[in-house]
């Protein structure tokens, strides 16, 4: 059956559209899977920037039901399911490809081509100061500066904010369309609020800093748990234990806030919520070690005589 977009209503173009649009990555995607990462580059990148920021507007799901059992709409879903399953399918095949892609490499690059032709310095040198112009900001005040729009969006996973898309339209699709949840475009945690007060981050910095995760300052701690640094500063020292601290944080917030928050918190991390699920209650498991025993007593105990107090 051949399908004249003229004849398409605003629902029926943009899930054409997200589908032609899913299979333009694809060719990219395909030629870094063939290269071994060769291909990626600034282009590219920039292309995966355009298309995480343009998908989410185009909207799929009806606000009035309308008949969308037509011949026309099913054709079009079943282009649309097929090119987010090769996404999904791609993607899960091909992660640690798509995780270790040179987009430090591509970064520094570019700035010694736009801003050190003249200037002898080495990769380090350009991305300290490149890091140092963004570790100065906040987070909101870094996304929406210049320094990210220009070049700092270089150093984001696309790959992975793009299979999260398709999850979520996966997800559409198997319910037939009758879900109104929005997609979450904020993939890069901007807050406008703290979701810990400094008493809370004290009291965990104070007993857990150097221990559960490597050192750092009581300030750069605050700026991790509230999701509002621009650079990574929690390095876990002991997985279990660290989740079972963002298990017991998680649960003192609202619940309109808390996966927003675990979300946030983990890519901090660098860990995912898979594996963050299976280890988070391994120090309160029938194989708890005798250390790990008295960290949950103590931490429960410092939770509840004292943190709680804080957040209440």
């Amino acid at each position: 059956m051949k399908i004249n977009e003229s004849d398409l209503n605003n629902i029926d173009k943009n899930i054409n559209g997200v589908t032609k649009l899913l299979r333009v990555n694809e060719l990219y995607w395909v030629d870094e899977i063939n290269s071994d990462g060769a291909t990626f580059n600034y282009d590219s990148q920039d292309s995966y920037h355009c298309l995480i920021d343009k998908l989410p507007d185009l909207k799929l799901v009806e606000t009035i039901k309308s008949d969308v059992n037509n011949e026309v709409r099913k054709l079009l879903v079943e282009d649309l399911e097929k090119e987010v399953d090769k996404v999904i399918k791609l993607f899960r095949h091909f992660k640690s490809l798509f995780e270790e892609l040179p987009r430090k490499k591509v970064l520094i690059d570019y700035l010694r081509l736009r801003k050190y032709t003249k200037v002898n310095k080495s990769d380090k040198k350009i991305f300290d100061d490149f890091t140092f112009q963004k570790e100065i900001r906040t987070r909101s005040t870094y996304f929406n500066s210049e320094l990210y729009k220009d070049f700092g969006f270089l150093e984001n996973n696309y790959h992975e904010e793009l299979y999260n898309y398709c999850l979520y339209i996966k997800n559409i699709i198997d319910k037939d369309f009758d879900d109104n949840n929005y997609y979450d475009r904020n993939y890069l945690n901007i807050h406008d609020q703290p979701f810990f007060n400094m008493g809370v981050v004290h009291i965990i910095h104070k007993n857990y800093s150097g221990i559960v995760f490597q050192d750092l300052s009581e300030l750069e701690f605050y700026k991790a748990l509230n999701l509002m640094n621009t650079i990574p500063y929690i390095k876990s020292k002991n997985n279990e234990k660290l989740f079972y601290i963002i298990h017991k944080l998680r649960e003192e917030l609202e619940d309109t806030k808390k996966e927003l928050w675990l979300k946030g918190i983990l890519k901090e991390t660098g860990k995912s919520k898979k594996y963050y699920n299976s280890k988070y209650r391994t120090v309160v498991g029938s194989n708890a070690t005798n250390d790990q025993q008295h960290f949950v007593e103590v931490l429960d105990t410092i939770f509840k005589e004292n943190i709680k107090q804080l957040v209440s």
